[in-house]
């Protein structure tokens, strides 16, 4: 934006020329014409034919205010156009958003509905669990007692070691 604004001003100044300024035209001996500031000057390499003053023509107020106009026209346009396009592309984003978000709900009613599909058929099949299954190479951990030995005969019983009350 700040460019636009910045290049309509530079066009609408090199339009409008200044009236100080002096345009000097010089034709050269090989036949090219120059247009300078300073006045033609006679250079050893470069012959000049002829120097002419170049006289420039005072802005008319009229024509710069319809230029100023055309200007403030053509910028409220500019503006307009972009406000627009920012709301174009609000837009496209916004739909591509709910597009996403459709997408992403069918996908999910696709999963639930396989889901519901796997559930039901597995209602059909019989119950079958192989309890005995193990997978290659692992075991269940079951730690290795060694068996209890049977006792064959009955402990002797235990043996005094005090007297007797009676023989006190």
């Amino acid at each position: 934006m700040k460019t636009a604004t910045l290049i309509a001003f530079l066009l609408v100044v090199s339009i409008s020329p200044t009236a100080s300024a002096e345009v000097f035209k010089c034709q050269l001996a090989s036949g090219k014409t120059v247009y300078q500031e300073q006045p033609c000057t006679l250079n050893t390499d470069k012959a000049v034919v002829k120097q002419a003053v170049v006289e420039l023509e005072k802005p008319d107020p009229a024509k710069e205010a319809e230029r100023e106009r055309q200007f403030n026209e053509w910028k409220k346009g500019y503006e307009t156009r972009e406000a627009e396009e920012r709301k174009a592309a609000q837009e496209r984003q916004a739909e591509v958003e709910r597009l996403e978000r459709i997408e992403a709900l069918n996908r999910n009613a696709i999963a639930n509905q396989e889901l519901a599909d796997a559930v039901k058929d597995a209602g059909n099949r019989p119950n079958i669990i192989n309890h005995n299954y193990q997978p290659y190479g692992y075991r269940p951990y079951r730690p290795y007692y060694p068996p209890r030995p049977v006792p064959h005969n009955p402990p002797p019983a235990p043996q005094r070691h005090y007297p007797p009350l009676s023989a006190r």
